[in-house]
């Protein structure tokens, strides 16, 4: 994936991460252009989801810090790749995903791309600079997926599947304070954009 090691927008690199998920289905390649918090987040919603697998707590973070890490030969590493492909299969139900133009940054780290389902909106075509472009009037609402990338120094980095950072703890532990029990999962459904 060239454009996270370009000086290219956030945007198409989310763009990019999209199109390796959805059309191509390569899990291993869009985990490597993942920050290790959301790999290690998502990893741990996948075992969280599997429930009582017979594995101690420690067994357990130590097969989430495998299967987060970027090379790994994990047995389940396929079951866990085909389940969160399957994850966004409802993403791909419509045509081209076009980029949301406004600059939404999050903090200095990183900015929120919406990604929007080009084919299906219903907003005005303009061609701009001989480009194709959807217009959407300011009253109305955009709707869309909105994902969290992070530049780096040598690129950008995917940070989040929704609106928000992920953060680790996706099962209890018997150090966890009660607090740290209601820590979410990372979001791998996407909610719409205000």
């Amino acid at each position: 994936m060239a454009a996270a090691l370009s000086d290219g927008s956030a945007g198409e690199f989310v763009a990019a991460w999209a199109d390796v998920v959805l059309n191509h289905r390569d899990w291993t390649l869009a985990m490597q252009v993942a920050t290790p918090e959301l790999r290690l987040a998502t990893v741990q919603l996948f075992l969280h989801s599997l429930g009582d697998i017979g594995l101690s707590n420690a067994e357990r973070d130590a097969v989430a810090a495998d299967l987060a890490s970027i090379n790994t030969s994990n047995p389940i590493w396929d079951d866990y790749a085909a389940a969160l492909l399957g994850s966004f299969d409802e993403r791909r139900q419509g045509g081209r995903l076009g980029v949301g133009t406004l600059q939404r940054p999050v903090d200095i780290d990183h900015e929120r791309i919406v990604l929007i389902d080009y084919d299906n909106s219903p907003h005005e075509i303009r061609v701009v600079n001989g480009q194709e472009i959807k217009v959407r009037p300011a009253e109305h609402e955009l709707r869309g997926w909105p994902l969290l990338a992070r530049r780096t120094p040598t690129g950008w980095l995917l940070a989040s599947y929704g609106e928000e950072l992920p953060e680790q703890g996706g099962h209890r532990s018997s150090g966890d304070t009660q607090e740290q029990r209601r820590r979410p999962a990372p979001h791998l459904k996407a909610s719409r954009d205000q």
